[in-house]
Protein backbone atom coordinates (compact mmCIF):
# COMPACT_ATOMS: atom_id res chain seq x y z
CA UNK A 1 0.00 0.00 0.00
CA UNK A 2 1.48 3.45 -1.01
CA UNK A 3 0.90 6.44 1.25
CA UNK A 4 0.09 8.84 -1.34
CA UNK A 5 -3.05 6.25 -2.41
CA UNK A 6 -5.86 5.85 -0.36
CA UNK A 7 -5.30 2.75 2.94
CA UNK A 8 -6.82 0.13 1.71
CA UNK A 9 -7.05 -3.83 1.86
CA UNK A 10 -7.49 -6.56 -0.96
CA UNK A 11 -10.19 -9.03 -0.67
CA UNK A 12 -10.38 -12.68 -1.80
CA UNK A 13 -11.63 -11.59 -5.36
CA UNK A 14 -8.97 -10.08 -6.63
CA UNK A 15 -10.23 -6.09 -5.39
CA UNK A 16 -9.88 -3.52 -2.77
CA UNK A 17 -12.37 -2.13 0.06
CA UNK A 18 -10.87 1.47 0.85
CA UNK A 19 -10.55 1.64 4.59
CA UNK A 20 -13.62 4.65 5.19
CA UNK A 21 -11.59 5.30 8.71
CA UNK A 22 -8.29 6.74 7.26
CA UNK A 23 -10.32 8.92 4.75
CA UNK A 24 -8.79 12.71 4.20
CA UNK A 25 -11.04 15.35 5.35
CA UNK A 26 -9.76 17.78 2.67
CA UNK A 27 -11.58 17.01 -0.40
CA UNK A 28 -8.13 18.47 -2.77
CA UNK A 29 -6.13 15.68 -0.48
CA UNK A 30 -9.20 12.87 -1.16
CA UNK A 31 -9.07 14.03 -5.31
CA UNK A 32 -5.15 13.22 -5.29
CA UNK A 33 -5.33 9.86 -3.48
CA UNK A 34 -7.99 8.96 -5.28
CA UNK A 35 -6.49 9.80 -8.30
CA UNK A 36 -3.19 7.83 -7.13
CA UNK A 37 -4.78 4.66 -5.76
CA UNK A 38 -6.92 4.62 -8.83
CA UNK A 39 -4.03 4.44 -11.07
CA UNK A 40 -1.98 1.88 -8.73
CA UNK A 41 -4.83 -0.32 -8.77
CA UNK A 42 -5.81 -0.21 -12.51
CA UNK A 43 -1.89 -1.08 -13.71
CA UNK A 44 -2.13 -4.06 -10.91
CA UNK A 45 -5.01 -5.25 -12.25
CA UNK A 46 -7.66 -4.84 -9.73
CA UNK A 47 -11.02 -6.02 -10.36
CA UNK A 48 -12.93 -3.99 -8.26
CA UNK A 49 -12.96 -1.00 -5.69
CA UNK A 50 -15.45 -0.88 -2.64
CA UNK A 51 -15.53 2.72 -0.51
CA UNK A 52 -17.96 3.33 1.97
CA UNK A 53 -18.37 7.24 2.16
CA UNK A 54 -19.72 7.76 5.88
CA UNK A 55 -22.37 10.92 6.01
CA UNK A 56 -19.28 12.84 7.64
CA UNK A 57 -17.55 12.90 4.54
CA UNK A 58 -20.06 13.51 1.99
CA UNK A 59 -18.48 16.70 1.25
CA UNK A 60 -15.78 15.08 -0.65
Amino acid sequence: MHHECLAYKTDSYGGVIVDELQLPEDPVEFRCKLEGALKTWVNAGVRGVWMKLPLSHAHL
